[in-house]
């Protein structure tokens, strides 16, 4: 038998991006859930931004993008897909939505 964990919307953006940053651990929000997100044989997220290159760090506002570096802790969770499916993409700059950073 196989597993896929399929997560909700994981909050990666505004307070968490800024505190990432400021910290340079992109690991943080997975500290207490990656050892059950790597237990499965699949397991699928959907980040609340996009992965951009020149993401500012922010905690107000309403700009939804993710430091690339962000996508050590994909990884650091077992993380083996992060849809791009999300309403959220617009508010993250239209340019830097053309410049995805390349997932986990």
């Amino acid at each position: 038998m196989h597993t896929l964990l399929v997560t909700g919307d994981v909050g990666l953006v505004r307070m968490v991006n800024y505190t990432n940053v400021q910290a340079n651990d992109f690991t943080r929000p997975f500290l207490h859930t990656a050892e059950l997100l790597r237990s499965a044989d699949l397991t699928w997220v959907n980040p609340e931004g996009p992965l951009v290159p020149g993401c500012a760090p922010t905690h107000v506002g309403l700009v939804f993008c993710v430091d690339p570096r962000k996508a050590d802790g994909l990884r650091f969770a077992g993380v083996d897909v992060a849809s791009l499916a999300n309403n959220t993409h617009s508010r993250s700059g239209s340019a830097r939505a053309r410049k995805l950073a390349p997932g986990p």
